[in-house]
This record gives structure tokens, C-alpha cells and sequence, in this order.
């Protein structure tokens, strides 16, 4: 029901360019288990859809609803395939869980949660660790387990994570010191060099009681917010720094469904669609986005295109979600009234 052309989607998403990833594997989830028996299955079975349901709100606090805690107790009848892996390094038993997208979103919206659409924005992570032998980016060879865990922690809030390359260009703004102290060229370089917009930055030590303490700063186009550590797990930091980008960004993006039908029908124009692979992939790409069901041209005048947008959100969520794709400039005039109107780059 949610869309037809998802696979179709994703391929023509990257074929232009964009401000935005599409999070492909977020009704997928890997669960460490003991063993293969039935009880253990339907215990991580249901764990697994309670990762799927944190990426697709955004916020953990989700899973103490009433409604979403029914739906992960019917999690094994939403399974459309699974398997079994260990990981080499440690001989753990993984199981791997896909779960049917369009019943999930199904629930979700019957039970009236947010939605967050798989096309995210990613994060610049900038990451700089302290102890008793000096400071050192998290990209540093040394660090290459602490970077492991960073990017499962946001693997498991579906968000991509981004780096900066760190060549002769960016040493000139960007340094261990311009990171640790915050400073505003920092930011600007990675906005101005890579056109990111979202800034993930950590500043963390570790005591010689290996307790790590420190902060983690989150900037987006909107504001800058920050959270501080005080924890003795690795793993548990940077889920700290994971949720702060999750929970945050989800605020902005996330759509919640509608319960009447005020906000479940919306007008796009598009001005400037001059070839049809353009405008299969426009279509391609509305429909892809979990909270429309389809995208309708209802007429075309001169090299204007007009859909009519059959969703479960509000006109104001359409628009940021369609914001994301940089082949979509807003146009705001009075005479667009209850439009979304763009223009194609």
C-alpha cells in the first residue's frame, strides 16, 4: 500500500544529486543469540523489532506505548525473513530479522506514532578523544575499534555517519585543537566543503579508572545542542551521542499521522520536469517515501506538473521531507496558496 516503486526508488534517488540518503535496511535488525531454539528466536525477534521501531520514531521512549508494545508482541508474524551468522572475531550466533515494511508502517500509523521517512540526512562526525597521553581524532588507526562502535550505534538509530577526508584542505580549518575548543571555523569549513549541514561533534576523555567523561555537541541547520557523559561503558557513549542526532533530527523530520483525512490529501507542483526520466524518478522517489501513498499527476500546463499527493501526513511535513531532495527548490508566492510548489534544478 505505501508504495509501488521502493526498489525502483532507491536506485534513482542516487542517481541524482541529493542532500539526503536513503536508510535502506531500517526494517532490518541483528541480534546477538545463544542458541537457535524457538523460545530464543521469539525473544530476539521481538528485540529486533524494537530496534526497527527506535529508527523509524527516532526516540526510545516509543516502545512504552501500549499500542507499540502489542504490536512488538506479534513481531514474529511480521517476519518475512531471516537468517542465521557468526561473526568471526568473536564466534557470537547472529540473527539477522527483516521485517514487512508496509504492515509495520501499517501499525505505526494505526497507532498513531511518528514517522520518520528513510530519507535522512547524514552526519559529519567530528570526534576527538583525551587521556593521558594527549588528544587524537577518532579516525586515527588507534582508534579503530571506538570507530566501530560509534557507527553501530547510529546504524542501529538509522543514521549515516560521514567523515571528513582530512587532506591539506581541511587541515587548514579543521584540527585536534579547532575541534576541541569548538570553534565556528570548524563547522563552517564542513558546511561550506562537503554541504553538510548536520555536525556531530564529541569531545571525550577517559580516566585512568577507564570511566569516560566529556561531551557530545549536535549542530544542525536550526541550532546547536549538547549533552554530557559521565559513563564507564564505550558502547553506552556513544549510544548517548547517537540518540542526542536520533531524537533531534526526528523532531524535524519525523511525520505523524493524521486521523482525519484534513491533511491526507496535498497539491505538489513542480515547475521545470522537461524530460520523463525526471519525472519518473520524481514519482519514483514520492512514492518511495513511506508516508505517501501515491503521487498523482492530475494535469500538466506548459512545463508545470501538477500531483495530487494521497499521504497520511500534513502539508508543513510533506514540505520539509520533500526539502530534502536538492533537485526540489521550495518556491513561496502568494499565489500558490495550499501548494507545495518547486522547481526542478
Amino acid at each position: 500500500m505505501f508504495s509501488f516503486y521502493r526498489t525502483f526508488c532507491f536506485l534513482l534517488f542516487f542517481a541524482f544529486n541529493t542532500k539526503a540518503d536513503v536508510f535502506v535496511d531500517l526494517y532490518e535488525s541483528e541480534i546477538w543469540v545463544p542458541d537457535r531454539t524457538e523460545s530464543t528466536f521469539n525473544r530476539a525477534v521481538e528485540a529486533g523489532l524494537s530496534k526497527v521501531i527506535v529508527k523509524l520514531s527516532g526516540d526510545k521512549a516509543i516502545l512504552e506505548w501500549p499500542k507499540i508494545i502489542q504490536l512488538i508482541d506479534s513481531a514474529r508474524s511480521l517476519v518475512v525473513g531471516y537468517g542465521y551468522s557468526n561473526k568471526k572475531s568473536n564466534e557470537k550466533l547472529i540473527l539477522k530479522v527483516k521485517f514487512d515494511q508496509d504492515e509495520v508502517i501499517r501499525e505505526m500509523v494505526a497507532a498513531g506514532a511518528p514517522i520518520w521517512t528513510a530519507t535522512r540526512s547524514p552526519v559529519m562526525a567530528l570526534v576527538v578523544f583525551q587521556d593521558r597521553f594527549g588528544r587524537d581524532l577518532l579516525n586515527s588507526e588507534m582508534n579503530r575499534e571506538l570507530k566501530v562502535e560509534l557507527e553501530e550505534a547510529f546504524s542501529e538509530r538509522g543514521v549515516s555517519l560521514r567523515y571528513p577526508l582530512l587532506d591539506l584542505t581541511d587541515y587548514t580549518e579543521i584540527s585536534v585543537d579547532t575541534i576541541w575548543h569548538k570553534r565556528a571555523e570548524s563547522f563552517s569549513h564542513i558546511v561550506n566543503r562537503y554541504g553538510i549541514e548536520d555536525i556531530l561533534v564529541g569531545r571525550l576523555s577517559q580516566l585512568s579508572s577507564r570511566k569516560w567523561i566529556g561531551e557530545w555537541i549536535y549542530r544542525d541547520s536550526e541550532k546547536m545542542i549538547s549533552r554530557f557523559v559521565d559513563i564507564t561503558d564505550s558502547r553506552k557513549m556513544f549510544a548517548t551521542g547517537a540518540d542526542l542526532v536520533a531524537k533531534t533530527m526526528a523532531t524535524r523530520f519525523s511525520v505523524k499521522s493524521l486521523p482525519n483525512d484534513g491533511g491526507r490529501n496535498a497539491t505538489l507542483r513542480v515547475v521545470g520536469i522537461e524530460n520523463f526520466a525526471d519525472y519518473m524518478g520524481l514519482v519514483s522517489w514520492l512514492e518511495g517515501l513511506e508516508v505517501i501513498d501515491h503521487a498523482n499527476l492530475e494535469r500538466i500546463i506548459d512545463n508545470v506538473l501538477e500531483f495530487r499527493l494521497i499521504s497520511v501526513a500534513s502539508k508543513n511535513d510533506l514540505s520539509k521531507i520533500i526539502g530534502l531532495n536538492s533537485n526540489l527548490i521550495l518556491l513561496s508566492s502568494k499565489n500558490n496558496f495550499d501548494r507545495l510548489t518547486y522547481k526542478w534544478r
